[in-house]
């Protein structure tokens, strides 16, 4: 990965309970919410300034069955509103994720590397060629799964690929 921006700290106890109600209660209107803490950071960091337009954003891939259960992707949600604020191409078809992994949740660092290893896969490379990426997800722990997307996308064809994520954990 290129690099990483985190918008704030999950410590921060009614961030994280955001975080939570968004993923665990099924509160897909959270995440409209908490995609306006992704914009401020943008607009205050000078993100968008400074990137003046990523080729394609990605948001990180639910498994089919996770997506089905949950109603929503979390990472679409936060993806499709800082596309729709700064006029940035929105790739929902780009990366895949394989079924049958296990959540991250109350995985170790070294867990959750062997965990994530393989399961993401290219839908539509041809999209990447040359690209700079933004991928985004709504919790950093250790790394595992936007490293893992990075390198998919790098090896399809991406120049870089930068990460943004809502909060960053300690793993």
């Amino acid at each position: 990965m290129s690099g990483l921006f985190v918008a704030s700290d999950y410590r921060q106890d009614l961030l994280k309970s955001a975080l939570k109600a968004f993923k665990y209660n099924f509160a897909s209107s959270v995440g409209y919410d908490l995609s306006e803490l992704l914009l401020i950071f943008l607009r205050q960091a000078s993100i968008a300034e400074r990137f003046s337009r990523f080729d394609l954003v990605i948001p990180v891939p639910l498994t089919k069955k996770r997506n089905l259960w949950r109603g929503f992707n979390q990472s679409e949600i936060l993806a499709g509103e800082v596309c729709a604020e700064f006029s940035w191409s929105l790739g929902l078809n780009v990366l895949g994720r394989k079924s049958n992994v296990r959540p991250q949740v109350g995985l170790n660092a070294k867990e959750r590397l062997a965990n994530v290893r393989g399961v993401f896969y290219l839908k539509n490379a041809n999209l990447l060629k040359g690209r700079i990426i933004l991928l985004i997800d709504d919790v950093f722990t250790t790394g595992a799964t936007m490293q893992e997307c990075a390198k998919i996308l790098k090896q399809g064809g991406a120049v870089s690929v930068w990460g943004l994520v809502l909060a960053k954990n300690q793993a």
